[in-house]
Formats: C-alpha cells, sequence, structure tokens
C-alpha cells in the first residue's frame, strides 16, 4: 500500500477578494484591511514581535493572497489565521471585521 501526501499551498482556498490590501496599526491593535473593505483587527499582544519592533520594522511588510509577512521579524501571520481568529502562539482572539 502508497500513502501520497499532497501538499497544497493554503491559499488556495482563499478567494481573491480576502486579500490583504493595506496594514495599520494603533499603539495596541493591529488592523488589516481585505480587498472587499472589510477590516481585520487584533491586539498588538497577540503577536509580541509586532508589539516590541519599531515603525522601521511594522513598515517592512509584504502583502500576498496568503497573508502578511515582516522580513525584519521573520514574523508571517496567514489570511487564514487571520480569519480564523487563531494566532500561531496558539493564543485565540475574535477577530473584528468591520465594512468599509
Amino acid at each position: 500500500m502508497w500513502l501520497i501526501y499532497l501538499s497544497f499551498p493554503r491559499n488556495l482556498m482563499i478567494p481573491d477578494r480576502d486579500r490583504p490590501t493595506a496594514i495599520t496599526f494603533t499603539e495596541t491593535h493591529l488592523s488589516v484591511t481585505l480587498a472587499n473593505q472589510r477590516q481585520i483587527t487584533i491586539p498588538l499582544a497577540n503577536y509580541p514581535a509586532l508589539l516590541k519592533a519599531t515603525s522601521e520594522q511594522r513598515a517592512n511588510v509584504q502583502l500576498s493572497l496568503g497573508g502578511v509577512y515582516w522580513p525584519d521579524l521573520h514574523l508571517d501571520i496567514s489570511l487564514l489565521e487571520l480569519l480564523g481568529g487563531t494566532t500561531s502562539a496558539s493564543h485565540s482572539h475574535k477577530p473584528r471585521f468591520c465594512e468599509g
């Protein structure tokens, strides 16, 4: 018997309308704006690296259909993680969606 494991990119399940288009910060929260103008707002306390990061480190961000990446911090947050309300550190949160 053969077992075959297929690996698919996680972003295959994410429609283009949910693509991140902008990131903003307050002193306590991270907000991700999606292509459909919804906004996901998450406490920075869920991501200690972002909480401690400088403005320059936060500004160096790469957006993709799969999520958000900060190369200076080696931090990658998948869109599925943001939409699902969990963090990689196993903390849970309820994302707040705001219509734009």
